[in-house]
C-alpha cells in the first residue's frame, strides 16, 4: 500500500511541473491519453481503452462517468448542487491523494461488498454556473480505488 501512496504521490508532482504533455506511460507500459473534460478546460489522463460517457449536455451541470474496468466506475460532477453516492457504511482508511495541486483524503466505505470514495470541491475553474466537483469511485476491492485515485490524480485545468 505504501508504494502505491508513494507512486500516487510522485505522479502528483509530476503533473504539476509536467501537466501539459500530451501521453505518458505508467509502470504497466500503459500508454495514457488526454481527455478533455467540459468546456471548464480540465484535462484527465486515462488509458485508451477506458469507457467515458457523459449525461444530457442540455442539462444545467455536467456529469462524467468513467468505467475503468468491469466492475470499477467512477465519475465527476461539474455543478451547482452535487449530491452524494451514498458513502454510508462502515468508514475503512483514509487514502491521501493529490487532486488538482492539493493533498487531499478521501475517506474509504465498505458497504454491500464494495468500496466508495468521493469527495465535493469547490470548481476551481469553473465558470459562474458550475460552482462544485464532485468526484467518486465504486470498486470491488480498496486496491481498485487506489488505482482509480492514480489516475485522478492526472486531472489538471488547461490554461487557455
Amino acid at each position: 500500500m505504501r508504494k502505491k501512496i508513494r507512486r500516487i504521490v510522485i505522479m502528483s508532482i509530476f503533473f504539476m511541473f509536467f501537466g501539459n504533455i500530451n501521453t505518458f506511460s505508467q509502470g504497466s507500459n500503459e500508454e495514457l491519453i488526454n481527455y478533455e473534460l467540459s468546456h471548464n478546460n480540465y484535462i484527465i489522463s486515462l488509458p485508451e481503452n477506458y469507457k467515458i460517457s457523459i449525461n444530457d449536455p442540455r442539462m444545467d451541470f455536467i456529469v462524467y462517468y468513467f468505467n475503468f474496468y468491469e466492475e470499477t466506475h467512477g465519475g465527476i460532477y461539474f455543478g451547482n448542487h452535487p449530491s452524494s453516492i451514498n458513502t454510508t457504511g462502515e468508514k475503512i482508511t483514509t487514502i491521501k491523494s493529490m487532486l488538482l495541486g492539493i493533498l487531499r483524503n478521501w475517506d474509504i466505505y465498505h458497504r454491500n461488498n464494495k468500496y466508495y470514495t468521493e469527495i465535493i470541491i469547490d470548481n476551481i475553474g469553473g465558470n459562474a454556473w458550475e460552482q462544485k466537483m464532485n468526484i467518486w469511485i465504486i470498486g470491488t476491492t480498496i486496491n481498485d480505488i487506489e488505482n482509480m485515485l492514480f489516475y485522478y490524480t492526472t486531472i489538471r485545468r488547461e490554461n487557455n
